[in-house]
């Protein structure tokens, strides 16, 4: 199903840039131009170094999100399911801050140069977006586990019981902070400040395994394991608000 999605996407994104004919300016010639003609356009340095930094980001964003299911596995079937539930559930009402910034990163890294006022203002505009949507999202997912809809996602009333819990309200509320720290990434790329972003991601994965090592300790179950998604998110803002602030 992931590769025929892909190839399907693929398909249409191509077929889309070139909707317009080969003999349209604005339509993109898509052609492979050889290792030494990307040398000699210059581009090649900026784009890898980008691409480094949102390779990393998925690193450490990957990294986090392992730990917490490894700290997941040491609790109880029943909260290690709900945990499950709850992480699905998150990241499909979160995936749509994803398109937000990468929008953002567009515009405002388009006005950096010629219209930086305009810039910023609309990156102003874009976080409180989606701040608002965020919260949105947040009561969606707490209606979602804590009525009968809690029933798509499983049947076993264990598991249902643990979703409708606190776990309800500290999975929800993450979805704040995560909105924010995702648009803030975006605009720093835009401004410049992608040089940053590795230390802020680091600072992300450092601040989930305290949290988590803190939460497994005092045996908080599996609204530990959320508050290191917390404090991935949490420390991600804490490092953009030390270095890319301005």
């Amino acid at each position: 199903a992931t590769v025929l999605a892909q190839g399907v996407a693929f398909f249409c994104f191509t077929t889309a840039l070139r909707r317009k004919g080969p003999r349209s300016q604005d339509a993109l010639q898509l052609r492979w131009p050889g290792l030494r003609a990307i040398k000699r356009s210059g581009v090649a340095g900026p784009l890898l170094s980008v691409t480094g930094v949102l390779m990393l980001r998925a690193i450490a964003g990957m990294m986090s999100y392992s730990l917490m299911a490894y700290t997941a596995t040491g609790l109880p079937t029943a909260e290690l399911a709900a945990h499950q539930c709850t992480f699905q559930l998150f990241w499909l009402f979160s995936f749509s801050v994803g398109p937000l910034s990468t929008a953002t990163q567009s515009l405002v890294g388009r006005d950096r140069d010629g219209s930086p006022d305009r810039g910023l203002r609309l990156a102003r505009a874009a976080l409180r977006t989606a701040l608002v949507g965020a919260g949105l999202l947040a009561l969606a997912q707490i209606g979602v586990q804590c009525s009968t809809l809690k029933g798509l996602l499983t049947r076993d009333l264990a598991i249902q019981n643990v979703l409708s819990s606190k776990l309800a309200l500290v999975a929800a509320l993450c979805h704040i902070p995560t909105a924010a720290a995702v648009m803030c990434d975006g605009i720093a790329i835009a401004m410049g400040y992608a040089g940053y972003l590795p230390r802020i991601f680091l600072l992300g994965l450092a601040g989930c395994v305290s949290a988590l090592a803190g939460a497994t300790h005092a045996g908080m179950g599996v609204v530990g394991v959320w508050l290191g998604m917390h404090a991935f998110v949490g420390a991600r803002l804490l490092g953009h608000a030390i270095w890319t602030r301005d």
